[in-house]
């Protein structure tokens, strides 16, 4: 059984990594001009404060990032030299200004993506003078601006953007310069989808406009909200030069030392904690006993978000993935088997409060009880886990995994997104989880499905996402549940990029700026559950759980367009594997059997089953659906929202299907499930099963993480260039090498 399943996961394994590779975006969204920077005002190169608080030779208030990407920043200030004036102007002209509150990216992210606000501008041209001259006394600089200068930077903003470009949109151009043959045909492959994947975008949002105008749903231009008291405060660096401080102001274009939009109000040697977005994780757990309902904390941990710029943030449990704990783990009471929360940040662990399930006899704890060489608590006391007392004893009815940002001057946002729930959702909105029966958990081989996933949280402010690892190469050949997770992170930085440049790609118009005024937050999670005849079968589901992000000065249908590209995007990075199989055998992106949104509204004429628009759990009563579908249709109504939604229940590629259109008040367009999700569907699973078999079920430890990396699709931050061909025709001849090393029993199997 071993040797034949092996034999379909090196086929699998040929397809996904290529695809991987060939689906890869920039990661470089900002421009060499400078375009779209604000027009200069001159200011006093003085500065308000006193001079004495001038020695600021240390990085900013967040932790600096470390490894790879901080080495960047330093190799970039080798690169450019010493000269501040020189390095003002990189900073200047070579990262494009954004609008977003508050430190988000930091500095090595910022330079990754070549864009920023004013803050993170500011942070990486800190940190680019302190690399280049570490006796450097340099520090921030702050003012509040007029309105007109408001109006001068969001519109500096718009001027300046500019969607990612993708080796896809230059698939055609680069096969006819292709000397390899394979590679001129994968490219040739790639050129088709991305060509009907922009066909079918177009279709789509001209079908979903007419629908909604026939049900008379509000139709109107999307408004991310007041984009003026994010710029208000404007920050940049000084240095200190003499007796005398010079403003280097990185947001104006063509920047000159002395030069700043406004004189400073204020300076200061680090950015104080205010001006830092944040991110919280936190796991709980719901218990029940004798008819009473308990709510604990297992683990929660807040970062800074510039401290997980450039780094992967997932959780998981321990147990069933084979993470090495940081402590060793209390002993399982007789008969069950422990399941411990961990955060893992590029491979460093902290562990909660574990859980304790009936044993299914695979003995799952015992491979797990050794101490990593990790250490517990991450970016000094924040990192700190909260103490918990351990669950046990009472039913354990379901696991969250909630995630908030906070920004500054913001009410933090928290989403919940749920690992396992036993309780009906329709019980369980009814006020029934004390009472309503609980539903068995999916297993398989001595694990509980559920889980056995691996998370990637990602915070996003449109054109940037953090917790989501970074783009330098990752070493496949020591594989481990951290390469794993760098590899799901990088796949959903992947989306960002990729659903940018499908809007840009299918709207006629002139590109239309992105904004946000705060983060949202999303998960990919790579996601076991049993599928026909039981077997066990993994999937990337990739979930949305909250954006802001909408078309900035767009056209009425614009709302709509981005809906639809938002969700076609989720199935380029998730189910390109299979678009590259149908391509192959001369198919075409559109006839594939998707279970989500718009393969729910696809059925819909050929099913007999209309569209409605609902505005009210009333109007949701009337669907011909399940009553957990009723309330989570009614529950996507909060906040004035309605939806487009079927008038019943459909079969995709499952009976009993059911997803709608969200329309929200700020005229956005958003899909989402039964399920409350918004991922694609299903079907995604059935290409990675064998994967995700081999990897847990028969090669223990991580041994063979390696091959599920390639699943997830590994990116290298093409952008179409000429030298795109070329590195396709390198990630050919390691997709082989790969192949050759698990057919001689490589790896550790």
């Amino acid at each position: 059984m071993f040797t034949r399943t092996l034999r379909v996961l090196m086929t699998t394994v040929a397809m996904c990594a290529v695809v991987g590779q060939v689906f890869a975006c920039s990661h470089s969204t900002g421009s060499s001009d400078s375009s779209g920077s604000p027009a200069a005002t001159a200011s006093s190169p003085g500065a308000s404060g006193s001079a004495a608080n001038a020695p600021a030779n240390s990085t900013s208030g967040a932790p600096a990032v470390s490894g790879a990407a901080e080495q960047n920043v330093s190799a970039e200030a080798a690169r450019v030299g010493n000269d501040p004036g020189a390095l003002l102007s990189r900073v200047s002209d070579g990262v494009a200004y954004e609008i977003y509150p508050g430190a988000f990216r930091g500095a090595a992210g910022t330079l990754a993506d070549n864009a920023g606000n004013d803050i993170d501008k500011a942070l990486l041209l800190h940190d680019l003078i302190l690399a280049a001259i570490p006796s450097a006394q340099v520090r921030f600089a702050s003012c509040t601006l007029s309105t007109q200068q408001e109006d001068q930077l969001i519109a500096a903003a718009h001027d300046a953007y500019k969607p990612p470009q993708l080796l896809a949109q230059n698939a055609a151009q680069l096969a006819g310069q292709a000397a390899d043959a394979k590679v001129r045909t994968r490219l040739q492959l790639l050129a088709g989808i991305w060509s009907g994947l922009v066909a079918q975008d177009q279709a789509e949002t001209k079908a979903l406009t007419g629908a909604m105008q026939a049900a008379n749903a509000p139709l109107k231009t999307p408004d991310p909200g007041d984009l003026h008291p994010i710029v208000a405060n404007h920050t940049w660096v000084q240095l200190q030069q003499g007796a005398s401080w010079t403003d280097l102001d990185p947001t104006l274009p063509k920047a000159k030392p002395g030069a700043t939009l406004c004189g400073a109000q204020q300076t200061m040697a680090q950015l104080p904690d205010s001006q830092y977005d944040t991110v919280t994780a936190r796991v709980r757990v719901e218990t029940r006993a004798n008819g009473a309902v308990n709510d604990s904390t297992l683990l929660e941990q807040t970062w800074p978000a510039a401290a997980l710029s450039q780094r992967s943030l997932a959780f998981m449990f321990a147990e069933p993935t084979d993470v090495p704990l940081p402590t060793s783990p209390a002993p399982a009471p007789k008969g069950e088997d422990a399941y411990t929360p961990v955060f893992d940040v590029d491979g460093t662990v902290t562990a909660g409060q574990p859980i304790f399930m009936p044993s299914l006899g695979g003995g799952i704890s015992s491979s797990v009880n050794k101490v990593g060489s990790q250490v517990t608590s991450l970016f000094g006391p924040g990192g700190t886990p909260s103490p918990m007392t351990t669950v046990a004893g009472p039913d354990i009815v379901g696991v969250w995994l909630q995630v908030a940002v906070s920004t500054v001057g913001g009410q933090p946002e928290t989403i919940n997104e749920t690992i396992f729930d036993r309780v009906a959702f329709a019980n369980r909105s009814a006020g029934n989880a004390a009472t309503a029966p609980l539903v068995a958990l999916d297993n398989n081989s001595g694990v509980y499905l559920p889980l056995g996933s691996v998370w990637s949280i990602g915070a996003n402010v449109g054109n940037a996402a953090v917790g989501v690892g970074d783009q330098n190469p990752i070493d496949t050949s020591k594989p481990s549940a951290t390469t794993l997770v760098r590899q799901i992170g990088r796949l959903q930085h992947n989306y960002y990029a990729v659903r940018r440049a499908l809007f840009a790609a299918s709207t006629a118009s002139a590109p239309t700026q992105i904004a946000t005024v705060k983060p949202g937050i999303s998960v990919m999670a790579f996601v076991w559950a049993n599928g026909a005849a039981g077997a066990t079968s993994a999937s990337f589901l990739m979930d949305i759980a909250s954006d802001h992000a909408v078309p900035s000065q767009g056209g009425q249908n614009d709302g709509v367009a981005w809906g639809v590209s938002s969700l076609l995007a989720e199935r380029f990075v998730v189910l390109g594997q299979s678009m590259l199989t149908a391509a192959t055998s001369g198919g075409t992106v559109d006839q594939m059997r998707v279970g989500d949104t718009i393969g729910v509204f696809g059925v819909l004429g050929k099913q007999n089953v209309g569209t409605k628009l609902v505005r009210s759990a009333g109007d949701a009563d009337t669907i011909a659906t399940t009553a957990d579908t009723k309330a989570q249709l009614s529950a996507a109504l909060a906040g004035g929202s309605v939806a487009l939604a079927p008038t019943g229940s459909v079969g995709v590629t499952a009976p009993d299907q059911y997803g709608w259109w969200n329309i929200g008040q700020d005229g956005s367009v958003r899909d989402e499930m039964q399920d409350g999700r918004h991922p694609e569907g299903a079907e995604e699973g059935q290409n990675l099963s064998f994967v995700a078999r081999v990897a847990k079920f028969f090669c223990r430890n991580g041994r063979i993480v390696r091959v599920a990396v390639m699943a997830a699709a590994i990116t290298g931050g093409m952008t179409g260039e000429a030298e795109g061909a070329s590195q396709l025709a390198e990630q050919l001849r390691a997709e082989q090498e790969l192949i050759e090393a698990i057919e001689k029993g490589e790896g550790g199997c």
